[in-house]
């Protein structure tokens, strides 16, 4: 699993800076930044930086040189080999809105660029990763390639799928919220109930939430499942035990500390997803507190991140595989033709550690 999982990172990293090189960002003689930069960047270790580095070298893209560095020496006007054809490529966009940090060792969106270039090897065909800032980088990335297909990844502005099918390629949007294009979510309202089901169930009535921020699609529908859920109970949803976080892992830490300082502490936590979860659990292991014996916790989304940890957490599988599937067999299948405002809603699965305990025993 490590060393799979090392072939993906390594992948991650060759694909994001050869992409880099191509659009300019490093220029011809620029020094790229040190192994130990890159490492930080991306939350590898320096062994993977150095096997995505030999993947550039090996395309005649950058130069090591001793003393100096890797230097680029692409020139914008110096073809570059491609294995496939422009029409078998796939374009994996993060739109960035400065509120939230979209990179691609994110987990959700390290896992389902995974899973999507799983899928893409299925059709032959290639996938590019790239975040995008404003409608000219889409623009331009568009008019240099031929995409079959574009997934834009979370929160994205209804303009930049226009651009893209102004273009005439199709347009995935896994999490999107808009009326453009094809809309493939995850069943977020039924992860609250599944979630407050069984925290009631082991009887729990004191329930900490951290949840995304206030202005994602996915934490209404998540507030929704849950407050149905809660008053199919009969319970109540306490607003001093509602604390928005921002899918980090340093603002599940902070507002797991505030709820552990409360002087009616909740009897567990419900974190909006794993990431967030890691900092909760770091939090009350810093409080020296231990979980499920002291404060129960539950996550949302299964990372793979997440499955690595020494703590089995009850969470739930928010099937990313299936997401990427559909996506890619869209713009792949010839009897689909462009599809836009259609939504495709995924199951979920609940899937029970050891991070909850019944306090009915």
């Amino acid at each position: 699993m490590q060393v799979q999982g090392r072939q993906y990172l390594y992948k991650i990293v060759y694909d994001t800076l050869k992409q880099e090189i191509l659009d300019g960002i490093y220029t011809y003689s620029v020094i790229l930044p040190s192994e130990r930069e890159i490492s930080i960047r991306f939350d590898v270790d320096r062994t993977t930086v150095r096997k995505a580095l030999e993947l550039i070298v090996a395309d005649g893209l950058v130069e090591k040189r001793a003393g100096v560095g890797t230097q680029v020496i692409y020139k914008p006007d110096q073809p570059v080999a491609t294995p496939l054809g422009k029409d078998k490529l796939v374009g994996f966009f993060i739109v960035e809105n400065g509120k939230t940090n979209k990179k691609i060792s994110q987990p959700f969106y390290s896992d389902l660029f995974y899973h999507v270039e799983n899928q893409c090897k299925k059709h032959s065909a290639n996938v590019i990763y790239s975040t995008i800032k404003d409608k000219d980088d889409l623009g331009g990335m568009i008019s240099q390639r031929g995409f079959s297909g574009i997934i834009f990844c979370s929160k994205t502005d209804g303009s930049y799928v226009e651009i893209a099918q102004s273009h005439g390629i199709k347009v995935a949007q896994i999490l999107g919220y808009n009326d453009r294009g094809l809309t493939i979510r995850y069943d977020s309202a039924e992860i609250g109930k599944l979630v407050i089901d069984c925290l009631v169930e082991k009887g729990h009535r004191e329930i900490g939430l951290i949840t995304g921020p206030n202005d994602f699609g996915t934490t209404s529908d998540r507030m929704r499942g849950i407050l149905l859920a809660m008053y199919s109970h009969g319970l109540d949803l306490k607003k001093e035990l509602i604390f928005e976080g921002t899918w980090e892992h340093e603002s599940g830490y902070d507002c797991t500390q505030q709820i552990l300082a409360l002087k009616n502490r909740p009897s567990a936590i419900y974190v909006f997803n794993d990431m967030m979860a890691m900092g909760a659990m770091q939090a009350i292991a810093d409080q020296g507190l231990k979980i499920p014996k002291d404060i129960s916790l539950i996550g949302s989304d299964n990372m793979d991140k997440m499955r690595l940890s020494s703590q089995n957490l009850t969470t739930v599988d928010i099937n990313i595989a299936s997401m990427a599937e559909v996506a890619i067999d869209y713009f792949f299948n010839d009897g689909y033709h462009y599809i836009d405002g259609t939504k495709i809603i995924v199951p979920v699965t609940f899937l029970e550690g050891n991070t909850v305990k019944d306090l009915n025993q």
